[in-house]
């Protein structure tokens, strides 16, 4: 279990969490996706009902081997009922593009920091740092039993995810007169929150030495069943990939992976 640092000045929260697995050493960056995660609660002082902590660990059998395992991203529950992930990218993404069938958009600056699905699930959208900026990202399909489809998220290979360490500090200024309830209330949460290491299914890089790592977000009931469809939504037809996906995809080893984010919320996170 994670450990904790105490208060350790009048306006200050330092507080570290600590794991067995990683790469020896500290992360204290504010680009951190636990801190980016956490400022809403230390920073703002606004709390929310719970988060996540979701770690990439490859495939299971190489990471047994000794493979470290990297940021998938954090989940957060707001309370206005707001579902929101920040990814675990080892970049700042600074410019944003959207190709669609209709009404694209071209690159545009943006400081991405998280998506969002709103309040009424029909729709999510891209949020930049300090929520100054907001981006549509589209509409999330139906799926059933209160499924639906969140989003999906390709990356060229891991290196794109950042390095876990050890130990990881958040270090946020805080009201003095705020700073108890504050952290407090991050003791409350962390004591419900869960913690997971998504995966590969073990042999999936075997096969496709060349090809790019998927992930598939959907949110649904907290009992709801896995979502098994064929609806993986690959980058098919964008002009950053060197070869073109097949129309087909066949005989994929895909793993998926369940987050229990709260009392009534789960993410599934299918990955191939």
């Amino acid at each position: 279990m994670p450990n904790y640092g105490q208060i350790t000045g009048i306006q200050i929260l330092n507080l570290t969490w600590e794991v067995p697995v990683g790469k020896t050493g500290t992360d204290d960056s504010e680009y951190n996706p636990l801190a980016r995660a956490l400022r809403s609660l230390f920073f703002d002082g606004s709390p929310f009902d719970a988060f996540s902590i979701c770690l990439f660990g490859g495939e299971e059998a190489t990471l047994q081997t000794g493979d470290h395992p990297k940021w998938l991203g954090v989940f957060i529950h707001s309370l206005g009922e707001r579902i929101i992930f920040f990814p675990g990218l080892n970049i700042s993404p600074d410019w944003i593009e959207i190709d669609r069938v209709t009404n694209s958009i071209p690159r545009r600056s943006f400081e991405f920091d998280h998506t969002s699905l709103e309040i009424n699930r029909q729709r999510w959208h891209f949020t930049s740092q300090n929520s100054r900026n907001h981006l549509a990202g589209g509409r999330t399909p139906e799926l059933g039993e209160g499924r639906l489809l969140w989003f999906w998220m390709s990356i060229s290979d891991p290196s794109i995810l950042r390095d876990l360490m050890r130990k990881t500090v958040i270090i946020s200024p805080s009201p003095k007169s705020d700073s108890q309830r504050r952290y407090d209330q991050f003791l409350e949460l962390e004591t419900k929150a869960s913690h997971h290491i998504v995966h590969l299914m073990n042999g999936a890089k075997a096969r496709f030495p060349e090809g790019i790592l998927h992930f598939r977000f959907v949110v649904g009931p907290k009992n709801s069943s896995d979502y098994l469809g064929q609806i993986w939504l690959p980058p098919s037809g964008s002009s950053y990939l060197i070869e073109p996906i097949p129309n087909t995809l066949q005989n994929i080893p895909i793993r998926l992976n369940r987050v229990q984010l709260s009392k009534h919320i789960t993410v599934q996170i299918t990955a191939f």
